[in-house]
């Protein structure tokens, strides 16, 4: 495997883009295209680069296969983790993936998952606590939810771009709308939406809590 090679697997573990990598380098995205399509670069080079992905110079200069199909698999093993707004990395997953993940979470029970992200604040306390990580499942059909359980909602402009972790209940006065609800019973008061509204649903399936920091 070649040495281009290597550094495109780099770049795409290390979670930038061309464009982003061309910028530490102060140059721009066409450069590090032409690298990562030929071996056209210099042991000075191949050092700077190394630095700045986190990678071994050695090893990116002159890595063997064996090396590279390791890191190969490693680079989407699992399922992907999303550190910013929930928003644009959870639709993003669901469509185009117009977010990278920070990184790749392989836990077995979980990996029927699409995603996984950081829950903050406090309306889902105890069930979830702000820091958990939930995994989710993309849910299709608003129609056949199933009744108290968590999602992750996010609406359009009509009802306000929400986007939210709740309990979901069905309106028995309105089938158009569903029912969002707070585990915590400090955070009293229903929402209701209608399924119209919606642009993504998602179950959350379990959670990973971090005890210490």
């Amino acid at each position: 495997m070649t040495k281009n090679q290597r550094l495109k697997i780099s770049r795409v573990k290390a979670g930038l883009s061309q464009a982003e990598l061309a910028e530490k380098l102060d140059s721009k995205q066409p450069y590090i295209a032409k690298l990562e399509k030929s071996d056209d670069f210099s042991e000075a080079q191949g050092k700077k680069l190394a630095i700045i992905l986190g990678v071994d110079p050695e090893w990116l200069m002159n890595g063997d296969e064996k090396d590279i199909r390791k890191e190969e698999r490693n680079i989407t093993k699992g399922v992907p983790y999303y550190d910013s707004d929930i928003t644009g990395s959870i639709v993003g997953s669901f469509s185009d993936i117009k977010e990278r993940p920070a990184f790749f979470i392989d836990f077995k029970p979980f990996n029927d998952c699409d995603a996984y992200f950081t829950i903050h604040g406090d309306s889902m306390f105890p069930k979830y606590q702000s820091g958990d990580i939930l995994g989710i499942k993309k849910w299709n059909n608003p129609n056949t939810l199933l009744w108290g359980e968590s999602y992750l909602v996010i609406t359009d402009a009509t009802e306000n771009e929400m986007k939210t972790v709740k309990n979901v209940h069905p309106n028995d006065k309105d089938d158009s709308t569903i029912i969002l609800r707070a585990s915590n019973p400090n955070f009293k008061g229903d929402t209701i939406i209608k399924k119209e509204a919606i642009l993504v649903m998602a179950i959350i399936k379990g959670k990973i809590r971090k005890d210490q920091i």
